[in-house]
């Protein structure tokens, strides 16, 4: 899922992909950081950033139940910071048909 919806809840599944964005501008240039509940993504695992001019995207594939919770940007300089993407995301679990063969005589 791709998107820059603010204040609002996602429900993806486990296994699938996320795909955040902001743009961002300002001067001088503003750094941008990414939180998962506060806690700055760069340590999480399966994620991957990209920045050109003022767009800036984090992908984070294969999600878990782990990856639930909230997630913003936020930008900063030496004038100040703002945050500029907010979402809740819920990952939900896969259904998996199993199918049992039971030989017979």
């Amino acid at each position: 899922m791709l998107g820059n919806l603010n204040g609002s809840t996602w429900k993806l599944y486990e296994y699938d992909t996320l795909e955040l964005y902001c743009n961002v501008s300002g001067k001088p240039e503003p750094m941008l950081k990414w939180y998962h509940d506060n806690i700055d993504v760069e340590t999480e695992k399966n994620v991957d950033f990209k920045h050109l001019r003022s767009n800036y995207t984090m992908t984070k594939v294969k999600l878990n139940r782990n990856d639930r919770g909230n997630y913003s940007c936020v930008a900063s300089n030496k004038y100040g910071e703002s945050t500029l993407q907010f979402i809740q995301l819920e990952v939900l679990g896969r259904f998996f048909n199993l199918f049992i063969c039971h030989g017979g005589r």
